[in-house]
Protein backbone atom coordinates (compact mmCIF):
# COMPACT_ATOMS: atom_id res chain seq x y z
CA UNK A 1 0.00 0.00 0.00
CA UNK A 2 2.81 2.32 -0.22
CA UNK A 3 3.39 2.21 3.54
CA UNK A 4 7.44 2.22 4.76
CA UNK A 5 9.09 -1.33 5.18
CA UNK A 6 11.89 -2.34 6.89
CA UNK A 7 13.93 -5.36 7.98
CA UNK A 8 13.62 -5.97 12.00
CA UNK A 9 15.96 -7.52 13.89
CA UNK A 10 16.29 -8.52 17.88
CA UNK A 11 19.97 -8.25 17.51
CA UNK A 12 21.48 -5.09 18.89
CA UNK A 13 24.94 -4.17 16.89
CA UNK A 14 26.40 -4.31 13.16
CA UNK A 15 24.05 -5.61 10.23
CA UNK A 16 26.44 -5.17 7.13
CA UNK A 17 27.10 -1.35 6.84
CA UNK A 18 24.40 -0.25 9.81
CA UNK A 19 24.31 -0.49 13.17
CA UNK A 20 21.56 -1.14 15.27
CA UNK A 21 20.53 0.04 18.91
CA UNK A 22 17.05 -0.43 20.27
CA UNK A 23 16.19 3.39 19.21
CA UNK A 24 18.38 4.56 16.49
CA UNK A 25 19.45 3.12 13.08
CA UNK A 26 22.73 4.96 11.45
CA UNK A 27 25.29 4.03 9.03
CA UNK A 28 28.97 5.55 8.77
CA UNK A 29 27.02 8.91 7.16
CA UNK A 30 23.21 9.20 8.43
CA UNK A 31 21.08 8.39 11.35
CA UNK A 32 17.57 7.26 10.40
CA UNK A 33 13.86 8.06 11.30
CA UNK A 34 12.05 5.23 12.29
CA UNK A 35 10.27 5.78 8.86
CA UNK A 36 13.33 5.76 6.56
CA UNK A 37 15.89 3.18 8.38
CA UNK A 38 16.27 0.23 6.54
CA UNK A 39 16.12 -2.03 9.26
CA UNK A 40 15.09 -1.71 12.86
CA UNK A 41 15.14 -2.97 16.17
CA UNK A 42 12.43 -5.48 17.05
CA UNK A 43 11.74 -6.55 20.74
CA UNK A 44 11.84 -10.42 21.10
CA UNK A 45 9.03 -9.74 23.63
CA UNK A 46 6.85 -9.03 20.43
CA UNK A 47 7.32 -12.51 19.76
CA UNK A 48 7.25 -14.46 23.08
CA UNK A 49 5.58 -13.72 26.17
CA UNK A 50 8.49 -13.85 28.82
CA UNK A 51 9.36 -10.26 29.46
CA UNK A 52 13.01 -11.71 30.38
CA UNK A 53 13.32 -12.76 26.30
CA UNK A 54 14.16 -8.63 25.79
CA UNK A 55 17.71 -8.53 27.74
CA UNK A 56 19.43 -6.80 24.53
CA UNK A 57 21.66 -3.90 26.01
CA UNK A 58 20.43 -0.34 26.09
CA UNK A 59 22.60 1.73 23.74
CA UNK A 60 22.91 5.23 24.57
CA UNK A 61 24.70 6.95 21.75
CA UNK A 62 25.30 10.70 21.27
CA UNK A 63 27.08 13.21 18.59
CA UNK A 64 28.95 15.98 19.94
CA UNK A 65 31.03 19.30 18.46
CA UNK A 66 33.75 18.02 17.01
CA UNK A 67 36.11 19.76 18.62
CA UNK A 68 34.99 18.81 21.98
CA UNK A 69 34.51 15.19 20.60
CA UNK A 70 38.56 15.33 19.49
CA UNK A 71 39.29 16.87 23.29
CA UNK A 72 37.23 13.94 24.99
CA UNK A 73 38.86 11.04 23.01
CA UNK A 74 42.44 12.91 23.55
CA UNK A 75 41.63 12.73 27.17
CA UNK A 76 40.42 9.36 26.95
CA UNK A 77 43.26 8.25 24.43
CA UNK A 78 45.67 9.44 27.23
CA UNK A 79 44.59 8.21 30.17
CA UNK A 80 43.41 4.90 29.09
CA UNK A 81 46.74 3.48 28.54
CA UNK A 82 47.44 4.22 31.99
CA UNK A 83 44.72 2.94 33.79
CA UNK A 84 46.23 -0.04 34.81
CA UNK A 85 49.55 -2.38 34.44
CA UNK A 86 50.58 -1.56 30.89
CA UNK A 87 50.12 -5.80 29.68
CA UNK A 88 46.59 -5.86 31.06
CA UNK A 89 45.57 -2.76 29.53
CA UNK A 90 47.09 -3.66 26.16
CA UNK A 91 44.56 -6.42 26.02
CA UNK A 92 41.50 -5.16 27.06
CA UNK A 93 41.62 -2.28 24.99
CA UNK A 94 42.45 -4.85 21.59
CA UNK A 95 39.47 -6.91 23.33
CA UNK A 96 36.78 -3.82 24.03
CA UNK A 97 37.83 -1.75 20.71
CA UNK A 98 37.37 -4.88 18.63
CA UNK A 99 33.89 -6.23 20.09
CA UNK A 100 31.91 -3.78 17.65
CA UNK A 101 33.68 -5.46 14.82
CA UNK A 102 32.85 -9.06 15.43
CA UNK A 103 30.75 -9.90 12.95
CA UNK A 104 33.43 -8.30 10.41
CA UNK A 105 35.81 -10.68 11.73
CA UNK A 106 33.59 -13.67 11.87
CA UNK A 107 32.57 -12.86 8.10
CA UNK A 108 36.30 -12.99 7.42
CA UNK A 109 36.44 -16.59 8.72
CA UNK A 110 37.96 -15.54 12.37
CA UNK A 111 36.87 -16.66 15.73
CA UNK A 112 36.28 -14.57 17.98
CA UNK A 113 37.41 -14.95 21.66
CA UNK A 114 36.03 -14.42 25.15
CA UNK A 115 37.83 -12.46 27.82
CA UNK A 116 38.74 -13.65 31.06
CA UNK A 117 39.21 -10.82 33.61
CA UNK A 118 40.38 -11.84 36.72
CA UNK A 119 42.53 -11.23 40.38
CA UNK A 120 42.41 -10.72 43.90
CA UNK A 121 39.60 -8.45 45.59
CA UNK A 122 41.22 -4.53 44.90
CA UNK A 123 43.04 -5.05 42.10
CA UNK A 124 40.26 -3.48 39.73
CA UNK A 125 38.43 -6.40 37.51
CA UNK A 126 34.73 -4.96 37.92
CA UNK A 127 35.86 -0.71 38.03
CA UNK A 128 37.22 -1.96 34.71
CA UNK A 129 34.80 -3.67 33.29
CA UNK A 130 31.15 -1.46 34.47
CA UNK A 131 32.92 1.66 34.84
CA UNK A 132 35.67 2.21 32.09
CA UNK A 133 35.40 -0.17 29.10
CA UNK A 134 31.41 -1.12 28.64
CA UNK A 135 30.59 3.13 29.31
CA UNK A 136 32.89 3.26 26.34
CA UNK A 137 30.77 1.19 24.29
CA UNK A 138 28.16 3.14 24.76
CA UNK A 139 26.42 1.75 28.01
CA UNK A 140 26.37 4.63 30.68
CA UNK A 141 24.73 2.21 33.16
CA UNK A 142 25.96 -0.97 32.52
CA UNK A 143 25.09 -4.35 34.18
CA UNK A 144 27.20 -7.18 34.98
CA UNK A 145 25.08 -11.22 34.88
CA UNK A 146 25.96 -13.65 37.59
CA UNK A 147 26.66 -16.90 35.80
CA UNK A 148 24.14 -18.71 38.37
CA UNK A 149 21.14 -17.31 36.37
CA UNK A 150 19.12 -19.27 34.80
CA UNK A 151 20.32 -20.77 31.35
CA UNK A 152 17.22 -19.17 29.22
CA UNK A 153 18.44 -15.75 30.74
CA UNK A 154 22.05 -16.41 29.26
CA UNK A 155 20.89 -17.97 26.07
CA UNK A 156 19.25 -14.98 25.86
CA UNK A 157 21.73 -12.84 26.65
CA UNK A 158 24.44 -14.62 24.14
CA UNK A 159 21.95 -14.04 21.29
CA UNK A 160 20.88 -10.70 22.08
CA UNK A 161 23.76 -8.68 20.51
CA UNK A 162 26.37 -9.00 18.14
CA UNK A 163 29.03 -6.24 19.03
CA UNK A 164 27.89 -5.34 22.33
CA UNK A 165 30.18 -7.10 25.06
CA UNK A 166 28.17 -9.15 27.52
CA UNK A 167 29.27 -9.04 30.84
CA UNK A 168 29.13 -12.18 33.48
CA UNK A 169 30.98 -11.38 36.84
CA UNK A 170 32.06 -12.63 40.37
CA UNK A 171 33.43 -15.63 38.78
CA UNK A 172 34.16 -18.44 40.76
CA UNK A 173 34.23 -21.80 39.94
CA UNK A 174 33.05 -23.23 44.06
CA UNK A 175 29.87 -21.50 43.56
CA UNK A 176 28.63 -22.34 39.65
CA UNK A 177 27.01 -25.21 41.61
CA UNK A 178 25.13 -27.61 38.79
CA UNK A 179 24.78 -24.81 36.25
CA UNK A 180 28.65 -24.62 35.88
CA UNK A 181 28.80 -27.58 32.92
CA UNK A 182 25.80 -25.86 31.44
CA UNK A 183 27.60 -22.19 31.34
CA UNK A 184 30.65 -23.21 30.57
CA UNK A 185 28.61 -25.55 27.93
CA UNK A 186 27.48 -22.36 26.69
CA UNK A 187 30.45 -20.74 26.22
CA UNK A 188 32.27 -23.59 24.55
CA UNK A 189 29.37 -23.52 21.90
CA UNK A 190 29.59 -20.00 21.26
CA UNK A 191 32.66 -20.05 19.74
CA UNK A 192 33.00 -22.97 17.90
CA UNK A 193 28.91 -23.35 16.80
CA UNK A 194 27.86 -19.94 17.55
CA UNK A 195 24.60 -21.64 18.14
CA UNK A 196 21.99 -23.70 20.56
CA UNK A 197 19.11 -25.43 19.49
CA UNK A 198 15.94 -26.34 22.72
CA UNK A 199 12.77 -28.35 22.64
CA UNK A 200 10.05 -26.38 23.74
CA UNK A 201 6.63 -27.49 25.02
CA UNK A 202 4.85 -27.45 21.74
CA UNK A 203 7.59 -29.89 20.75
CA UNK A 204 9.06 -27.12 18.50
CA UNK A 205 12.43 -26.26 18.88
CA UNK A 206 13.90 -22.44 19.21
CA UNK A 207 17.47 -21.37 17.99
CA UNK A 208 20.00 -19.35 19.37
CA UNK A 209 22.25 -17.74 17.73
CA UNK A 210 25.03 -17.08 20.19
CA UNK A 211 26.73 -14.20 18.61
CA UNK A 212 27.99 -11.58 21.57
CA UNK A 213 31.19 -10.64 22.53
CA UNK A 214 31.22 -11.99 26.10
CA UNK A 215 33.96 -11.15 29.37
CA UNK A 216 34.00 -12.72 32.53
CA UNK A 217 35.40 -11.18 35.37
CA UNK A 218 35.94 -12.49 39.12
CA UNK A 219 38.40 -13.87 41.10
CA UNK A 220 38.83 -17.20 39.52
CA UNK A 221 40.55 -18.07 35.96
CA UNK A 222 38.78 -20.35 33.87
CA UNK A 223 40.22 -23.85 34.07
CA UNK A 224 38.71 -25.78 31.54
CA UNK A 225 41.65 -26.69 28.86
CA UNK A 226 39.34 -26.57 25.91
CA UNK A 227 37.96 -22.76 26.68
CA UNK A 228 41.29 -21.87 27.57
CA UNK A 229 42.19 -22.19 24.07
CA UNK A 230 39.32 -19.94 23.36
CA UNK A 231 40.12 -17.57 26.08
CA UNK A 232 41.79 -14.05 26.57
CA UNK A 233 43.24 -13.87 30.09
CA UNK A 234 43.83 -10.33 32.00
CA UNK A 235 45.65 -10.94 35.42
CA UNK A 236 45.22 -7.71 37.03
CA UNK A 237 47.11 -7.08 40.77
CA UNK A 238 46.05 -4.70 43.71
CA UNK A 239 49.25 -3.13 43.63
CA UNK A 240 49.26 -1.70 40.35
CA UNK A 241 46.90 0.89 41.17
CA UNK A 242 47.24 1.57 44.56
CA UNK A 243 46.47 5.05 46.60
CA UNK A 244 48.56 8.03 43.76
CA UNK A 245 49.94 6.06 41.46
CA UNK A 246 49.89 6.80 37.92
CA UNK A 247 47.14 4.17 37.42
CA UNK A 248 44.96 5.41 40.45
CA UNK A 249 45.72 9.19 39.07
CA UNK A 250 44.64 8.00 35.16
CA UNK A 251 41.40 5.79 36.33
CA UNK A 252 40.41 8.73 38.32
CA UNK A 253 40.36 10.97 35.79
CA UNK A 254 38.73 8.59 33.72
CA UNK A 255 35.79 8.07 36.16
CA UNK A 256 34.93 12.04 35.89
CA UNK A 257 34.85 12.08 31.93
CA UNK A 258 31.23 11.27 30.16
CA UNK A 259 32.34 7.83 28.74
CA UNK A 260 29.74 6.79 26.41
CA UNK A 261 29.50 10.17 24.61
CA UNK A 262 32.65 8.35 23.11
CA UNK A 263 30.90 5.52 21.47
Amino acid sequence: SGMPHATSTAVVGRHGNYWVTKDMTMDATTVYTRGDAPILYRSPEVMVRNKLSDTAPNLELTFQDDSEYAQLAKTIGDNLVCSNHPDSVALMIGWFFAAPLMSVFQDAGIRFPHLNIYGTKGSGKTTSVLRLFLPLMGLPKPSTWTPNTTMFVIRSLFSSTNGVPISFGEFRAATLQNTRSDFLRILLMAYDTGRDARGQADLSTKTYDLLAPVVIDGEDALSDPALRERTIFVNLHPEHIVDESIAFKAMDTLMHLPLSDFA
